[in-house]
C-alpha cells in the first residue's frame, strides 16, 4: 500500500502479478473495489506516494532501486481514475523520490538529479486542468535543501 488519500476512505496501491507482468496502480475504495490509474507496461513497480494537504493530488514514484526512480504528479481533483499520472519534466533523474506540496495544495516543488550530481530545484503550479512546464528555482551550483515559507497572511 502507498498511502491513504487525505479526506478520502480510498488508498492507493501497487500491485503486479509477478516481475515479467505489468505493474498497475490501483485505487481502492472501502467496499474493497479499486479503479486502475495507470499500468506499468515495463512492470516497474510504483513504490511511493505523497499526497497533497487536501488530497487534491499526489507525487507518485516508481523505480526497482533508490537508482531508478522517476515521478509522476497524479490530479485526484475528479476522483481517482479520472486522470493518468503525468511524468514531472526536468533536467535530470529522479534519482529519489523528493517532492513536497505546498500547504494550500496549489504547487509543488521537487527534485531532479542533474548529470554533475547536483538537485536542480523545480516549482509546478498544480491549479490548472493540463499542468504546465515546471519552474527551474535553483541557478547555477548546488541546492541542498529548501522549506515553504508560512502565509504571510499568518503574519497580520
Amino acid at each position: 500500500m502507498l498511502g491513504f488519500i487525505p479526506n478520502r476512505p480510498t488508498f492507493l496501491l501497487s500491485y503486479q502479478q509477478g516481475a515479467t507482468a505489468p505493474a498497475e496502480l490501483l485505487a481502492v475504495d472501502p467496499t474493497g473495489a479499486s479503479a486502475t490509474l495507470d499500468q506499468n507496461e515495463q512492470g516497474v513497480p510504483y513504490r511511493y506516494a505523497e499526497f497533497s494537504p487536501d488530497g487534491s493530488a499526489a507525487l507518485v514514484c516508481t523505480g526497482t532501486t533508490e537508482h531508478d526512480t522517476d515521478m509522476f504528479f497524479l490530479d485526484l481533483r475528479h476522483g481517482p481514475g479520472a486522470d493518468l499520472p503525468t511524468r514531472l519534466p526536468g533536467e535530470g533523474t529522479a534519482a529519489m523520490c523528493a517532492g513536497d506540496f505546498a500547504s494550500d495544495s496549489r504547487g509543488l516543488a521537487y527534485y531532479r538529479i542533474g548529470a554533475d550530481g547536483a538537485r536542480v530545484l523545480y516549482w509546478l503550479d498544480t491549479t490548472p486542468r493540463l499542468l504546465a512546464s515546471p519552474q527551474r528555482v535553483s541557478g547555477a551550483g548546488r541546492v541542498r535543501d529548501f522549506a515553504w515559507q508560512p502565509s504571510a497572511r499568518a503574519a497580520l
